[in-house]
């Protein structure tokens, strides 16, 4: 016997159905339908840090870095500490060549997550793109050290720029 109450139940729980779809797509590389159904899960609870979170991944993936950044600055302010959302968001910086908010975001998500060696050869990148050649060598050893494996041509990159090696 249905009282109405499974109903609100599932009222309530739509979002995450269509999260769940948008995750599907973003890991089936189909942006666009990603884009589409994270939206519809944000259009039901438009206080869903992770829809945010995701439907700028898939931005991003698009190549729409202000729509990416839009929403991870979202999600920053729904979630303010989730290290993924500076992460990205950094990402998506460095993609539109803003360097110095991307080393600042990728340098909150270090706070959040010290140990996560990619972050720091995100950093690395960005700094070796301002030309600040002293920490790129600082974040490619603490990558490293991270059990990390960087890119033997941003090495070679690096090491040229810089004239120095490792």
């Amino acid at each position: 016997r249905d009282t109405g109450e499974n109903l609100d139940h599932f009222e309530m729980r739509k979002e995450t159905t269509y999260f769940k779809i948008g995750e599907y797509f973003l890991h089936d590389g189909s942006w666009e339908l990603a884009v589409n159904a994270f939206t519809k899960a944000i259009e039901v609870d438009p206080n869903y840090p992770d829809a945010y979170l995701k439907r700028g991944i898939a931005y991003r993936n698009k190549g729409k870095f202000n729509a990416a950044i839009s929403d991870f600055t979202k999600a920053s302010e729904l979630d303010l500490y989730n290290p993924e959302v500076y992460y990205n968001r950094g990402n998506a910086y460095a993609a539109n060549n803003n360097y110095d908010l991307a080393i600042a975001d990728l340098s909150k998500a270090i706070e959040f997550n010290p140990n996560d060696g990619e972050v720091y050869f995100n950093r690395a990148n960005a700094y070796y793109s301002e030309q600040k050649y002293d920490q790129a060598w600082d974040d490619v050893r603490k990558a490293e050290g991270l059990g990390y494996k960087v890119n033997a041509r941003f090495l070679n990159r690096l090491s040229t720029a810089s004239g120095k090696e490792k």
